[in-house]
């Protein structure tokens, strides 16, 4: 088993995959104790032969009331595809969005390629891109209800 850790601006996201990349569990660590139990239960838990520990990448952001944060998980098919997974990031994020009082919405995307979390700051962007977030994410509040 696989133990991958990455820096997202709530916190760190803690995720087991087996070797052949299928995932297991996640959870979201907001501290530093936090962060040490986890990593310490999944290796008590799992045999984890490997840690791949992506925290170095630190992603900042400032958000104002009208404008949400938008945190894009691109998670392979299979991922997206294991059962509660995605439901179990979903409700760890609201509680932590809620907790925080965070504007701020959650969006999962297939790929192909390397899994990721990219997060996207309407604040720091041009005027005119900030204009396309903005009807991409009125469209998908009226679509998902968000």
């Amino acid at each position: 088993m696989e133990l991958l850790i990455k820096k997202i601006p709530l916190g760190t996201i803690f995720y087991v995959k087996t070797m052949s990349g299928q995932n297991i569990e996640a959870k979201i660590a907001t501290n530093k104790d936090e962060e040490n139990s986890t990593i310490n239960e999944f290796i008590n838990l799992y045999n984890i032969i490997k840690i791949t520990d992506n925290r170095s990448r630190n992603i900042s952001y400032n958000v104002d009331d009208s404008s949400p944060l938008i945190l894009t998980f691109y998670l392979q098919e299979d991922t997206l595809s294991t059962k509660g997974l995605v439901e179990q990031i979903s409700k760890s994020m609201d509680e932590l969005f809620e907790e925080r009082n965070l504007n701020a919405i959650v969006l999962f995307v297939p790929t192909k390629n390397e899994e990721k979390i990219e997060c996207i700051n309407p604040v720091i962007l041009p005027k005119d891109e900030i204009e396309r977030v903005n009807v991409v994410v009125d469209d998908i509040r009226k679509s998902f209800s968000v």
